[in-house]
């Protein structure tokens, strides 16, 4: 159940970033992680995907989403059509939406997505992200969204890539403690490391932060948007890292390849401090 309340109140946080303007923390320095992160390719089980059908009617902000059970193309920020495929679904029952979370792939950059979608079978909003640049994109558009059997029992495939120029963002330091059987190690604008709960060892990059101390729910709790690597196993995940006010540090609402699963984590014990 923690992964689907993280999943639930991050998209509190979506719609209070829509209505809080410009009060936002100042821009990190730019710094990127410099070196080539291989993933093999992947295939993915049609089992393992939600079978939602989405599509903008609008071309608000350049921003387009074309996917059929669950698999298709998003493209925003002027980049696209960018092959993605859809791997949460989240029910959200407050606001009547359900918030389904993505992946875009293509080769150097990653591009993490949510679209929110209405019981009555709107798109309503999209955000977002992209691994080379500490930005979110979240607007709302117009379209359809309709979750259903699939249609096609298909597997498919995501061929072998590697990532690249993975922006690095500011402000944090999470520790362990020195005899933790599994370490964790993360700051401000450089790459840190992480022994996962299956024992890799993994760099792991925080491309982008979110603060979530207020007006999302209590305790409040701070988000880092991360990529997780092994290059020797050509392995790679995207992971949402929460720093809970409560003093706990774990990792969910992400995505792995070529094991092709949710990542989820946890560090008891880990400490944590923000600087902006």
């Amino acid at each position: 159940m923690r992964a689907l309340r993280r999943g639930v109140l991050v998209a509190a946080l979506s719609v209070c970033a829509a209505a809080c303007g410009d009060q936002r923390p100042p821009l990190c320095p730019e710094a990127h992680f410099v070196g080539e992160l291989p993933v093999a390719a992947t295939t993915i089980s049609r089992l393992m995907i939600p079978a939602v059908t989405a599509h903008t009617t609008s071309d608000k902000d350049g921003i387009a989403v074309d996917l059929v059970d669950g698999r298709g193309t998003v493209s925003y920020e002027g980049r696209g059509p960018i092959p993605a495929f859809v791997f949460s679904a989240i029910p959200w029952s407050l606001i009547d939406r359900t918030l389904f979370a993505g992946l875009g792939v293509k080769d150097g950059v990653w591009y993490p997505f949510y679209l929110y979608c209405s019981d009555d079978g709107r798109l309503t909003e999209f955000d977002g992200e992209m691994s080379d640049r500490d930005v979110a994109v979240l607007t709302g558009v117009e379209g359809t969204c309709v979750a259903g059997g699939a249609t096609s029992a298909a597997d498919f495939t995501i061929p072998a890539h590697s990532l690249r120029d993975v922006a690095l963002s500011c402000g944090f330091t999470v520790t362990t403690p020195p005899a933790a059987a599994r370490p964790l190690e993360l700051g401000s604008s450089r790459p840190g490391t992480a022994t996962t709960l299956v024992g890799r060892n993994v760099t792991v990059l925080p491309f982008h932060t979110v603060d979530c101390r207020a007006n999302c729910g209590t305790p409040g709790w701070y988000e880092l948007h991360a990529l997780l690597a092994n290059p020797t196993e050509r392995w790679a995940a995207f992971a949402v890292y929460y720093l809970d006010e409560t003093g706990s540090v774990d990792a969910s609402n992400g995505f792995q390849l070529p094991n092709a699963q949710q990542y989820f984590d946890s560090y008891p014990g880990a400490t944590w401090q923000l600087m902006r």
